[in-house]
């Protein structure tokens, strides 16, 4: 192919005025980055401001170093320019990175708080030795978590060595007891386990199914024991099914003598609820089969009934298993938002919480967005009306470790005191380090086991903090040790709560004297809140500050809730048939 002198002339001729104007655009790319990076550090700078009005506890030291050190490097970077372009752009990178070592810091490690990391299937399976286990814990425990969720029960097979269930392979292999150990080496670190088990869902293989458990399998409304997304079911109406679930709890409880329970897939996929057994009892309730259903009346009707089974498989479980182990907490993992899987999945879990047969819930809130994650958890608390506890879940799968930190702070500025991360397979090296760094530098106490003495312990550091960081709040003389009064007057009624611990209370027996000790202390709370919030507003005391302070009060309040809820009457809550 020939080319012409002209246009290799014209070439040639784009090229060198290309190459000659490199350092104009440099010296332009470094002037703007320099101006950009300043910026930054200005904004970081009036963030730190900020956190002492919130009186958050940050190492404010180390992070002015830095600081210091960058603004440093900037004035250096301007200096050179393109004078020597490779050392400015050398210097701007390095720039970079200590603004990322900043943000992890940037956030501050609670001492009260609920701290949980599912561990999944694919990480229990990769567990092939003690030493590996003990290995893994160590890493647990570096991150300051307070309990574990272990995923025992998966696609059918378990994880640990079952008398009941069907064994994984690495199960089979491992040289000892896979589950004991970690239970052993958790206790040993002060760190909870939670055993999980897929309750109704199979998963994608149904090897494990295939002797007379083929006769639970659950089918979709167009006869197939495969819906959409290619997996399994067993139905909760077979009571053969829900016997053989209920075996492997008993199992976990008695032999493992686990901290706790939890109940994932406890409910329905999109298409199904059709099985035999099913259909033969809804037609001879109601005279049709499900199959022939055409109406939405009918749609709902049928809807409701199957709800029904659920709801009754997670009220039974509970009784069951606290009979068994009086200090057992029985939590769900549950879809969310609530409203979605109540109607289209028969997960109703805000009734389970108003009918007293859960624990606590760790909602799956997983988003890769940092204020829809805030929206679903402030949905969520609100559909629990104060009845029961919440630690949302996060998908770290989603997202990198920057945004994790964010969706973590995020929920702190709610009324949950805690989160749930999905899940240690997901993990990365960054996950680690920034939890590390900051947001979970320092152990904290769970709010889970004991809320009342939770609340206690956050009403203490509450005045802790207005204390420390007085200069700071922006209050009239004398607001704030008018402040500290209150929240020690506070703090002395929590702590004389004649209650039943949370944890092995029963949560339908009735005590009048609870409810007329909680509901003025609640009142009190709110009150003073509101008290703070018109101080803030009028000026009398900074607005973080107030925020912040509201915010605790919101926590404490949000822990004191439910021990109400389960000391009043218990009136149960149907889902009624239409």
């Amino acid at each position: 192919m020939k080319i012409s002198t002209k246009l290799l002339g014209a070439a040639i001729l784009l090229c060198a005025l290309f190459f000659a104007s490199l350092p104009v655009f440099a010296d332009d790319f470094i002037k703007q980055r320099v101006s950009e990076l300043t910026a930054e550090v200005v904004a970081i700078r009036g963030n730190l401001e900020e956190s002492k009005s919130k009186m958050m506890r940050l190492d404010y030291y180390r992070i002015e170093d830095i600081l210091a050190t960058i603004s440093h490097k900037l004035a250096e970077a301007a200096e050179v320019g393109s004078a020597d372009e490779d050392k400015a752009l050398r210097t701007l990178i390095d720039i970079n990175q200590e603004l990322k070592n900043i943000k992890p810091l940037m956030d501050e490690s609670l001492p009260v708080e609920t701290r949980g990391i599912w561990v999944d299937n694919v990480t229990m399976r990769n567990l092939l030795s003690k030493a590996d286990v003990e290995r893994f814990m160590e890493d647990m425990a570096s991150i300051n978590v307070n309990f574990l969720i272990i995923d025992a029960y998966n696609n059918g097979a378990a994880t640990y060595p079952s008398k009941v269930a069907a064994e994984h392979y690495e199960s089979q292999i491992y040289e000892s007891d896979k589950l004991k150990d970690i239970i052993e080496i958790a206790r040993q670190k002060g760190i909870e386990i939670h055993t999980l088990i897929n309750t109704f869902g199979v998963g994608t293989g149904i090897n494990h199914f295939l002797d007379e458990k083929m006769a639970w399998l659950d089918k979709t409304y167009e006869d197939k024991y495969t819906g959409s997304s290619g997996h399994y079911w067993i139905s909760p109406m077979v009571p053969e099914a829900r016997e053989y679930v209920m075996s492997i709890l008993k199992e976990l409880v008695v032999d493992y003598g686990v901290d706790g329970i939890q109940l994932d897939y406890v409910r329905y996929d999109t298409e199904f609820g059709y099985h035999e057994y099913a259909r033969e009892l809804y037609k001879s309730l109601f005279g049709i089969d499900p199959f022939d259903i055409q109406f939405q009346r009918d749609k709902d009707n049928f809807t409701v009934f199957k709800t029904q089974f659920v709801n009754r498989f997670v009220e039974r479980a509970f009784f069951e298993l606290k009979e068994l182990k009086p200090d057992l907490l029985v939590s769900a993992s549950t879809g969310s938002p609530y409203s979605w899987y109540k109607l289209d999945l028969g997960q109703d879990w805000a009734t389970w919480a108003e009918n007293r047969n859960i624990s606590f819930f760790c909602p799956m809130s997983y988003t890769g967005d940092v204020d829809h994650y805030r929206r679903i958890a402030i949905s969520d608390l609100g559909s629990m009306k104060g009845t029961a506890y919440i630690f949302p879940g996060l998908g770290v799968y989603l997202y990198d470790e920057y945004v994790m930190q964010e969706q973590i702070a995020a929920g702190r500025t709610t009324a949950i005191s805690g989160q749930t991360i999905f899940s240690t397979a997901n993990m990365k090296p960054a996950d680690y380090e920034v939890l590390k760094a900051g947001i979970w530098k320092e152990p904290a106490v769970p709010t889970f086991r004991d809320p009342r003495a939770a609340a206690e312990l956050m009403l203490g550091d509450l005045a802790l903090r207005i204390q420390e960081f007085e200069p700071y709040l922006g209050a009239e003389s004398g607001l704030a040790s008018s402040y500290l009064i209150k929240i020690e007057e506070l703090k002395g009624k929590v702590a004389d709560l004649q209650i039943r611990p949370w944890d092995t209370r029963n949560l339908r027996e009735e005590s009048p004297e609870e409810v007329a000790q909680l509901e003025p202390l609640i009142a009190s709370l709110k009150e003073f809140s509101k008290k703070v919030a018109g101080d803030a507003e009028s000026g009398r005391v900074s607005p973080l500050t107030g925020e912040r302070i509201a915010l605790e009060l919101s926590k404490v309040i949000a822990l004191l809730e439910p021990l109400v809820h389960t000391a009043k009457p218990f009136v149960y809550v149907s889902t009624y048939l239409l």
